[in-house]
């Protein structure tokens, strides 16, 4: 229910009103439909161009990493005593185009071993390890890069250090994903 609507219906004294002022839920509320929005077009986007270059198949499962590690996200937050904010979604959007980048490179190498004549299994189990190695090392490059981040003094430091936090569960996710779950689905 809507905070102002209940405050409608409650009796004030007369003389008396409640004023909203500096009302922030409506920045994260925009905010997050942002995140929704561009989430559901780089979707889209994802689909699109891997169903030309591989198929729909291998399509509809790379791009599904994008609500899965989103909401992966989102659910290891409160943990961490952060929430979604207008912060975390920020460096949700900055995240969004790479947790696709590394599951397109094994599902490509998967589809490829496949188009070889291996069997569905061994094209995933080979298709991960041949390219694991420098999509680990682009992982652990963006990780390494937004690192400093933890350490910022102060109340920027308290306020940024979610950045950092966001991508690195993003990217720890997506490797999860592409690692365990891609290759079983491509399977």
């Amino acid at each position: 229910m809507d905070v102002r609507h209940s405050l409608q219906i409650l009796e004030l004294p007369e003389g008396a009103s409640i004023r909203f002022t500096n009302d922030q839920s409506t920045y994260v509320r925009n905010r997050f439909d942002v995140v929704l929005t561009n989430g559901g077009i780089g979707l889209g986007l994802v689909l699109l161009i891997l169903t030309v270059f591989l198929n729909l198949r291998t399509a509809f499962w790379v791009a599904i990493s994008i609500p899965v590690v989103l909401l992966g996200v989102v659910f290891l937050l409160p943990p961490t005593d952060h929430y979604l904010d207008i912060i975390s979604l920020t460096a949700m959007l900055l995240v969004l185009g790479i947790i696709v980048d590394d599951g397109i490179i094994i599902a490509e190498n998967t589809v490829r071993h496949r188009m070889r004549g291996a069997e569905p299994v061994d094209a995933a189990a080979i298709g991960v390890a041949e390219v694991f190695r420098p999509v680990l090392t682009t992982i652990l490059t963006t990780l390494l890069a937004f690192a400093p981040m933890f350490f910022m003094p102060g109340l920027t430091g308290q306020f940024v250090q979610v950045i950092p936090l966001v991508i690195s569960l993003a990217l720890l996710l997506s490797l999860l994903e592409i690692v365990l779950a891609l290759p079983a689905h491509l399977a």
